[in-house]
């Protein structure tokens, strides 16, 4: 008896291992925060053109081309029937009277930070900085902290502060798309220098803006391979282009991309690098996202994959774990601006819940049923010992 009870219990054991191992691989990632497409509804006029994932407050932080200041779209507020979510105010109306057209936003959660790009947009001007605000507690709104201003470098010159990124340290460098400008915000001294000029990151036609996304590459944890990646934005394939700027020498090289069947990527705006070292970029003018990655620390890149929107005028990419998103500008104000999920060759999802309609219910959807089979195999045999004891 003890022995029949002992392998009874062994297998009891093992159904409910089995059990255990398909409930976690089931469970569906904490990081999808909706499906599809959703719209931004409120502050009609404010024409979000960037975004970041504030990920502790399940929150889309966007800037506003006109003039709305910052504003944020919390995702507990998502309505999935209707595909809406409403934006709120992210910073308090005090602070956002520095922004004139918020345009690059990044979430620095480390230092409790969010930085924005500050320009005069549509219509250029010398005015031009960077913003720096401290990153509100759930229930509160986002002060500015200090603002480096760049009015006085080049202060003949139209500019467009256009995008931000900050490295390991807490510095914070900013794009300037017309003039081909990148700017450091030291993080000690809270003031702005001319980093890197070269002319390589200016407009190259008449439709693109020059430099536009950035990123910070750590270097594979090598300080001597760290680097700025920086989209050129273009209405071609030569006038785009993703440069490398090394972090040491400032040097600004061209990535080669290898892309099949000539499906060479152009357009780029915003960029961002994924856990994997991935490269995701933002084309606005033709409706597309980009996967690249690199075996040389993006001395060069392979194109993996092209993604279609189902929104207008993808302008921002960012990943939260293994969800893609991007904001589009739906034409820069022509329609209210959308969020979007990319359903990628990661995704665990159903397809049927990627094709860019209203969202479903996430990341709570309910798992499918174990596979059956083996569960029955498993409640067999411990049906029949049982019945032997």
């Amino acid at each position: 008896m003890k022995v029949r009870g002992a392998i009874l219990f062994f297998f009891a054991a093992l159904l409910m291992a089995a059990l255990a191992v398909w409930a976690q691989e089931v469970e569906a990632p904490d990081d999808r925060y909706f499906n599809g497409v959703l719209t931004l509804t409120g502050f009609s006029e404010s024409v979000p053109e960037s975004f970041d994932i504030d990920p502790e407050q399940l929150t889309f932080v966007t800037g506003s081309l006109g003039g709305a200041g910052l504003l944020s779209a919390h995702m507990p507020d998502v309505d999935h029937a209707a595909g809406t979510v409403p934006l709120e105010r992210y910073g308090s109306s005090a602070s956002d009277d520095v922004l004139v057209s918020a345009s690059g936003v990044r979430v620095d959660v480390l230092r409790d930070a969010v930085y924005v790009a500050n320009a005069r947009f549509p219509e250029p001007s010398s005015v031009g900085g960077v913003a720096v605000f401290r990153r509100p507690a759930a229930s509160d709104t986002a002060s500015l902290a200090y603002y480096a201003d760049v009015s006085a470098l080049h202060p003949t010159r139209p500019k467009i502060v256009n995008d931000v990124a900050f490295d390991r340290r807490g510095h914070i460098f900013a794009t300037e798309s017309l003039n081909g400008v990148i700017y450091r915000v030291d993080r000690d001294t809270e003031q702005a220098e001319v980093w890197k000029e070269d002319a390589q990151l200016r407009p190259q036609d008449d439709v693109g803006i020059g430099a536009n996304g950035i990123v910070f590459f750590d270097g594979d944890d090598d300080a001597d391979r760290e680097a700025l990646l920086v989209g050129r934005s273009g209405a071609s394939v030569e006038a785009s282009g993703i440069f490398r700027v090394s972090m040491r020498s400032r040097e600004v090289r061209r990535v080669v991309v290898t892309a099949p069947r000539r499906e060479d990527p152009f357009g780029f705006d915003g960029l961002a690098l994924d856990e994997r070292g991935r490269l995701w970029a933002a084309a606005p003018l033709i409706n597309k996202v980009f996967e690249l990655e690199t075996e040389d620390r993006w001395e060069s890149a392979s194109l993996i994959a092209t993604y279609d929107t189902a929104c207008n005028t993808p302008t921002s990419v960012k990943v939260q774990g293994s969800q893609v998103y991007v904001l589009c500008a739906e034409g820069f104000g022509e329609g209210a601006a959308r969020l979007e999920r990319i359903p990628t060759g990661d995704d665990d999802d159903d397809a049927s819940n990627d094709d860019g309609d209203r969202p479903t219910a996430s990341p709570a959807a309910a798992p499918p049923l174990p596979p059956l089979l083996p569960v029955a195999l498993l409640a067999f045999v411990v049906a029949a010992v049982a019945a032997l004891v």
